[in-house]
């Protein structure tokens, strides 16, 4: 249910009454409609629920004292990480296995009480159960409860990040990794297993419920993600040599690019993704800062994003000197014309902002003809015609555009660097974006490949 005063989740609160008894009413009625034993009834926090259910993982099918799932026959029943993905589906809500093992470890201690508490009745004679029982294992039940609640508590308080070796396929960089780069890893890969991977079904599932008209809108999942990316400082690591970055070298986080690529959309929450972070770079090294203020500031807050308007029709576009649109000056303005496609977060409705390229003067020495300029995507002239497919999907929420700039006319204090200057910033913006692009590829295909292994195995 929910506090209407401060909106924040939390399990049902049973009422007492007599004889240690739960009374739960009708949701607009006053009326009981059902009656619950106390000792499994909990007050509080949701996961004290989950994990109640989940430490029958943990304990062991072979014990007759001890009797959980570890070791025993699971077939057809879900698993741990698959049953708590249903529940954060089923919820609605987003659930961190940060603190579930401390949750664990109270059901756990919980139940040795209980189960301390009934072979105590037993001793005395008074045991609602008149069966037969195993005296031995009822004796030494509770002590194997709260021995698990213990290790699951020591294990807890063990990092299990801190040594973890770098893949053999980069132990050739190893000198060249500074104690910032493991810093970083060690958080990454950490968030990566608690927030991350369990965060991939209620993405799916809240895309689902959105719906075809409203696929352009981000889901609610990775607002929660990107506040704890940024809790744990793990926002805008992607930006070398400026105040603004972590200061991680292109091999650093390029390696992190790759762990990162395991999810698709794990860079967004990071603010680690194209086409806004070549262009963040492009604003940080070369615009004024009358542009940082209007359009870097909110691009490194994560509050708007933004497109990189390049790859033209008919032009090998990867090539910035084939590039055929014009910027041409008139007066106290540049006067923008040029059809783009392939325009990545184009379609997406945050994005606020492009840096075209074309032609400032095809007079000119061929890598001097180009030029960048910014340009708000509100300008009169602007128009996104449609939207790509790739493989026959359109990626949204973020998306590929074809788009049209026809007589935009922005100020020239919009010019990034100078004119002629397009090739020499396109050339530092795509090469280390290229790398990025390649290692998140390899991080998603390393990905595919293990859970195939893991299919043809179970």
């Amino acid at each position: 249910t929910t506090d209407p005063s401060t909106q924040k989740s939390f399990t049902f609160i049973p009422v007492l009454i007599l004889l240690f008894l739960l009374g739960m009413f009708h949701p607009t009625e006053f009326r009981i409609i059902a009656v619950l034993d106390w000792e499994l009834s909990t007050l509080g926090h949701p996961l004290s629920d989950l994990a109640y259910v989940t430490m029958m993982y943990h304990m062991e099918g072979t014990k007759p004292e001890h009797k959980g799932l570890r070791g025993g026959d699971t077939e057809g029943i879900p698993s741990e990480d698959d049953f708590v993905a249903a529940y954060v589906r089923n919820a609605g809500r987003f659930t961190s296995v940060k603190n579930r093992k401390f949750y664990l470890a109270l059901s756990l201690f919980r139940l040795a009480s209980i189960v301390q508490g009934v072979h105590a009745r037993r001793l005395s004679g008074i045991a609602s159960f008149s069966g037969p029982v195993d005296m031995e294992a009822s004796k030494h039940g509770a002590r194997a409860h709260a021995r698990l609640a213990w290790k699951i508590i020591n294990a807890a308080d063990t990092d299990k990040y801190e040594n973890v070796p770098l893949p053999t396929s980069i132990l050739s960089f190893k000198d060249h990794f500074s104690p910032k780069f493991h810093s970083f890893r060690k958080k990454l890969l950490k968030y990566m297993d608690e927030h991350i991977y369990p965060a991939e079904a209620r993405y799916i599932h809240e895309r689902e419920e959105q719906g075809y008209e409203n696929r352009w809108k981000p889901p609610q999942v990775m607002a929660d993600l990107k506040n704890i990316a940024k809790g744990l400082g793990l926002w805008n690591i992607w930006l070398p040599e400026s105040k603004n970055g972590a200061g991680l070298t292109n091999v650093e986080y390029g390696y992190l690019c790759e762990i990162m690529g395991r999810v698709d959309f794990a860079p967004e929450t990071m603010n680690c993704s194209a086409p806004d972070t070549g262009n963040m770079e492009v604003l940080d090294r070369y615009g004024n800062e009358a542009m940082k203020e209007k359009w870097l500031k909110p691009l490194l807050n994560g509050e708007i994003r933004s497109c990189f308007a390049m790859t033209e029709k008919r032009v090998g576009s990867s090539d910035a000197t084939n590039i055929q649109s014009s910027i041409v000056r008139d007066g106290d303005s540049y006067v923008i014309n040029g059809r783009k496609w392939w325009t990545s977060g184009a379609p997406d409705e945050r994005c606020k902002v492009a840096i075209f390229m074309g032609k400032t003067d095809p007079t000119a020495e061929r890598h001097r003809q180009q030029s960048m300029i910014v340009v708000p995507m509100d300008t009169p002239g602007v128009r996104c015609l449609r939207f790509l497919t790739v493989f026959g999907y359109d990626d949204s929420p973020h998306g590929h555009g074809e788009v049209d700039f026809k007589d935009v006319r922005v100020p020239l204090d919009h010019l990034l660097l100078g004119e002629g200057r397009g090739f020499e910033i396109s050339q530092g913006r795509l090469g280390p974006g290229r790398i990025h692009h390649a290692m998140r590829a390899i991080g998603r295909a390393e990905r595919a490949l293990e859970i195939m292994c893991r299919r043809v195995q179970n």
